[in-house]
């Protein structure tokens, strides 16, 4: 099998690992809410540090808002709370880029000949800023956005600048809500 044929391979059996987990875990969204809730109350703060990594590193229904969330509504210091959900986030986040840098964008190289390859290279300059920026305040696949920033070779600074501040926005009027409405478990 030649180089191309094994890339688009590993690709393809990649991208179904990817949607096989997607499903399962989105067929299992209320068993994992409740087990984020659980982890929340026994262990506060590296509970969400952990839990918000764990929600970023794979596509799936919960996003690090989640348990930043739970956090707020056990009483914990919102501005922890949400310090500790974006150092998770922005762990998992950093890694997918880099995943995507490193890994995939070879694959991609590999899978496709070098015009198509540039043009998609291109289109991600042209766009990839707003898409990553859409993807890190809304409920579109984050992960998959990260993955793409990295293997299209988006600069680090604009990955930043375009995903993470956002994403820290996105965490931050989450909590803000939950906190501002005087809800509580405690």
């Amino acid at each position: 099998m030649d180089k191309k044929k094994r890339s688009k391979l590993i690709l393809l059996i990649f991208i179904l690992i990817v949607i096989l987990v997607i499903s399962i875990l989105s067929f299992n969204y209320n068993y994992l809410k409740i087990l984020v809730e659980k982890y929340v109350e026994r262990y506060g703060l590296i509970a969400i540090a952990i839990l918000s990594f764990l929600a970023d590193t794979l596509d799936q229904p919960i996003g690090p808002e989640v348990p930043a969330s739970f956090g707020v509504l056990f009483g914990l210091n919102v501005f922890f709370v949400v310090l500790f959900s974006t150092i998770g986030s922005y762990g998992a986040s950093l890694m997918n880029y880099y995943i995507g840098r490193g890994y995939l964008s070879k694959r991609f190289r590999e899978a496709m000949d070098s015009k198509e390859n540039e043009k998609y290279i291109k289109l991600f300059k042209k766009y990839g800023g707003f898409s990553v920026f859409l993807a890190a305040i809304s409920p579109v696949p984050w992960t998959l956005f990260c993955w793409l920033a990295g293997s299209f070779k988006m600069k680090l600074e604009n990955f930043i600048f375009w995903g993470l501040i956002p994403r820290l926005l996105r965490i931050a009027v989450v909590v803000g809500v939950i906190y501002f409405s005087g809800i509580s478990f405690v």
